[in-house]
């Protein structure tokens, strides 16, 4: 089973997560197919062209970090060749925000 993957913020709100995330998104070419939004404290990452991907991340606080857990994950029959390119462009958004993944 592949290990999941983890969306991890030391002393940022999830909030703020998201709205870092989504600010960040608008300058990237492929920003517009992309959309982070928060259910609660968690985090549903939506790609939509050729059809709809989500990723569904679950939020926890440990200490001062707070870390999302990739829960769901439904990907569209044509993101399926995609979705590597599609994991690292979110893993580059994340560090480029004050984050990291991790895979556990």
């Amino acid at each position: 089973k592949e290990k999941s993957m983890k969306l991890c913020f030391e002393n940022i709100e999830p909030t703020q997560v998201v709205q870092n995330l989504q600010e960040e998104l608008k300058s990237r070419k492929w920003g517009d197919l992309v959309q982070f939004e928060s259910i609660g404290d968690d985090i549903r990452v939506t790609i939509q062209r050729m059809g709809t991907s989500t990723l569904a991340f679950q939020h926890k606080k440990t200490g001062p970090h707070h870390v999302w857990t990739l829960t769901e994950e439904k990907i569209a029959f044509a993101h399926r060749a995609f979705k590597d390119e599609m994991k690292e462009n979110i893993i580059a958004l994340v560090a480029k925000v004050g984050g990291s993944v991790t895979y556990g």
